[in-house]
């Protein structure tokens, strides 16, 4: 399994890359900065979204990695959302299930079965990683709380990422105020750590909006830095397997 911060994409800067994204304005461009909505510094009310997902090969001891979060559709299927790079290519064909877990270790939730899908794309363009995703579906009548996708990228000047530090004693669910730096053109988020948190095992977990919904996953960053996928490119990946959440 990969460590977290063992991507393979340059733009992740846990692998010690110090990439300049593409969008960022450069010495040569008159383009202006991307004006940002001013909303409230109060972390939106939220239950409990994020989630440890632990993944099943059959023959040997599972694996926990990454954070994860479920959607729901409007007829009442649930689909767990998380990274795909926390396994190696060749390892996602082994992967029978994958469980959830509270960041206690507590069993919330399983899937049916493997994922229905594992994707990492680039836009050659900008030589940005787009979408870094794996969905599975759980079982009838699961009952792990959803959180809900928003409608489309909100260019807002403070966003929070939910998650628990791997440091964490108690294993508490967090919301960690960020703010954006860049759109990136809607595809790609890169935003600024307001207070100093560990990342490692946030690859997967929701980016949320004031509202608490979901904006984008993440897909890594350092120490003052994260970088996730918008939340259109998770819709238009859950619409490619005939998903509409909520």
């Amino acid at each position: 399994m990969r460590q977290v911060q063992a991507l393979t994409i340059c733009l992740v800067v846990l692998a010690g890359c110090n990439p300049q994204p593409a969008g960022r304005t450069s010495p040569q461009s008159n383009a202006p900065a991307p004006k940002f909505i001013e909303v409230a510094a109060t972390p939106p009310a939220v239950g409990m979204v994020a989630y440890r997902p632990s993944f099943h090969f059959g023959g040997k001891a599972p694996a926990s990695a990454g954070t994860a979060f479920v959607v729901r559709t409007a007829s009442g299927d649930k689909y767990l959302l998380t990274a795909a790079h926390l396994l190696d290519p060749a390892e996602w064909s082994q992967v029978k299930s994958v469980s959830l877990e509270d960041f206690r270790g507590a069993e919330l939730g399983k899937s049916v079965g493997p994922a229905v899908y594992v994707g990492t794309g680039m836009d050659p363009a900008r030589g940005v990683t787009e979408f870094d995703l794996a969905i599975f579906k759980l079982a009838p009548g699961d009952k792990t709380p959803p959180i809900k996708l928003a409608a489309s990228y909100p260019n807002q000047n403070r966003l929070w990422v939910i998650g628990s530090e791997v440091t964490s004693r108690d294993g508490t669910q967090r919301l960690f105020e960020i703010k954006p730096k860049s759109t990136l053109g809607g595809a790609t988020v890169l935003s600024d750590k307001v207070a100093r948190f560990n990342l490692q095992a946030f690859s997967g977990g929701p980016i949320v909006d004031h509202q608490g919904q979901v904006v984008a996953n993440v897909l890594g960053g350092n120490e003052t830095s994260i970088i996730g996928s918008s939340v259109a490119n998770l819709r238009r990946r859950l619409e490619e397997k005939g998903i509409q959440p909520e």
